[in-house]
């Protein structure tokens, strides 16, 4: 996942948080539908969400899109014996 990736998503969960605060018909309807998913659309998910990739971006040991290395720049271990 790249940095544009998380922070399209982490933009996305914002707005829906943000559309559940303010539209009264969608917290109805959660309400009704699915009630224990309330929790989550109250910025919860978003908050999590942002600790995740903070913590994945952060690291030191992290593989961020600039340090992926593909199979070609691996070595290949030869045995002694058959050189």
């Amino acid at each position: 996942m790249t940095y544009g990736q998380s922070i399209v998503i982490f933009l996305l969960l914002v707005e829906m948080s943000n559309e559940y605060s303010h539209n009264q018909y969608f917290q109805a309807w959660t309400q009704s539908h699915a009630s224990g998913f309330a929790f989550v659309l109250n910025g919860t998910l978003a908050a999590f969400y942002a600790g995740l990739m903070l913590a994945y971006y952060l690291t030191p040991g992290s593989r961020s899109h600039t340090e992926r290395r593909s199979w070609l720049d691996e070595e290949i271990l030869v045995p002694a014996e058959s050189r």
